[in-house]
């Protein structure tokens, strides 16, 4: 999969005082692990299921990736490239409906939520940074099944 996050982004006090400035380049291809509970109700040819569960991301090193961190109180430059040492975990939820038309092949649509527990850059010296977000991403997907083995109805 792909993802990105680019932008710079100035960092003020309640008095419009600059603090600091935040340049995040953070692109490129990275590693799902997958780990959902599904519940599901396909007594009929039309079905609904549900899922909980956690997923395990993990980012594939990029030399282009980079965070820039200057404080300007300490003046101060800090950069960190995230490695493929950084996994971060997400609780994901969603549901959707599924439809049989055939023994064993259903089309399905959902929807899913998935909110990242620990924040992009997991670097002991952005501890204190002020801006560190977390992945939040809300999705859609459509696709068949093919099941193996299926009980008749």
């Amino acid at each position: 999969k792909r993802s990105a996050i680019s932008g710079t982004i100035l960092l003020i006090d309640e008095s419009g005082v600059g603090l600091g400035l935040a340049d995040y380049q953070l692109s490129g291809k990275y590693y799902e692990i997958p780990v959902n509970i599904v519940l599901r109700d396909n007594s009929g040819n039309l079905g609904y299921f549900a899922k909980v569960g956690m997923h395990f991301v993990g980012n594939l090193s990029n030399t282009a990736n980079e965070f820039k961190y200057y404080d300007f109180e300490t003046e101060l430059l800090s950069t960190v490239s995230p490695s493929a040492r950084t996994i971060v975990p997400a609780v994901n939820f969603g549901g959707g409906v599924e439809y049989s038309f055939a023994k064993h092949w259903s089309a399905f649509a959902e929807g899913t939520y998935r909110f990242a527990i620990k924040p992009v850059l997991n670097a002991p010296q952005f501890e204190r940074a002020p801006l560190n977000p977390k992945w939040s991403t809300l999705s859609v997907g459509i696709g068949v099944n093919y099941y193996f083995i299926r009980n008749e109805k």
